[in-house]
């Protein structure tokens, strides 16, 4: 019973984060790429972006990728360097982070369930 209030109550929040974010805030946009189709109980990826003085990134754009190099989804981090995803199937995943001036960085993840942070440093 317990495991399944966490579950659900971490799902909630996926969902506030997702649904009650703006583009500042780091809120996933649009992408017309059909690729990896979410679930609506899937795994959440997000996680922050830093510069190499440990300084939280904001604008910085984010990309979800398959293993392929697929995009599956995009968004921006918000100026704490925050960012999340919708949720996605289990699988294999690259997060890649870019600014122009601060740098890039990018991290392959294995994404089985609830919640996946990824921290990323561009340099």
């Amino acid at each position: 019973m317990r495991r399944m209030c966490v579950r659900a109550a971490l799902s909630g929040l996926a969902m506030m984060l997702t649904i009650g974010a703006t583009p500042a805030m780091g809120a996933v946009l649009p992408d017309s790429t059909p690729a990896a189709e979410p679930e609506r109980h899937g795994v959440v990826i997000g996680g922050r972006v830093f510069d190499t003085n440990r300084e939280p990134v904001g604008g910085a754009h984010v990309a979800l990728l398959t293993e392929d190099g697929e995009v599956v989804q995009r968004t921006e981090t918000n100026d704490r360097g925050i960012y999340h995803f919708r949720p996605v199937r289990p699988g294999v995943y690259i997060v890649r982070a870019f600014k122009e001036g601060v740098g890039r960085d990018q991290q392959r993840v294995r994404a089985r369930r609830g919640h996946v942070r990824v921290r990323l440093v561009l340099e």
